[in-house]
């Protein structure tokens, strides 16, 4: 019984990692949900994107909640806290959708800073910017 359980677990979690790595469907709110499911609001076509971490981490962001660097957040200078984008890797075409619920980035040309998290879902963290595309969404 207690194997069965564990092999379970185990198909369920590699289902679940499997379905949330296709490029269409991404975790939101600790959900699997369906990028088709929005519309989308070109923001920019190729953005620098960096993130923030460890330095951060459990410090109270500009929304007055926690950082927390394994949720799917970002910080933007001017979106309203709770906007949702949608943020593809342009070099290996890779997405995540994060929400805004902090302000920066503080570096010069830099559109977004994203939490570890997200930023691990679309690329690597040793190359520390990517170029991004950015879209709202509606």
């Amino acid at each position: 019984k207690n194997f069965n359980m564990k092999k379970l677990l185990l198909l369920s979690l590699l289902f679940i990692t499997t379905l949330s790595q296709a490029n269409d469907s991404c975790i939101l709110d600790n959900q699997i949900v369906t990028l088709k499911k929005f519309k989308t609001k070109l923001i920019t076509a190729k953005s620098k994107v960096s993130y923030y971490a460890h330095k951060f981490h459990g410090r109270i962001t500009a929304n007055g909640k926690k950082y927390n660097m394994y949720a799917y957040t970002c910080a933007h200078k001017t979106y309203k806290f709770g906007t949702k984008l949608k943020v593809t890797n342009l070099k290996n075409k890779k997405q995540v959708i994060v929400v805004v619920n902090d302000r920066g980035p503080y570096c010069k040309g830099r559109e977004l800073d994203l939490s570890l998290a997200a930023f691990k879902r679309i690329g690597s963290i040793k190359t520390g910017v990517l170029s991004c595309k950015i879209e709202k969404l509606t």
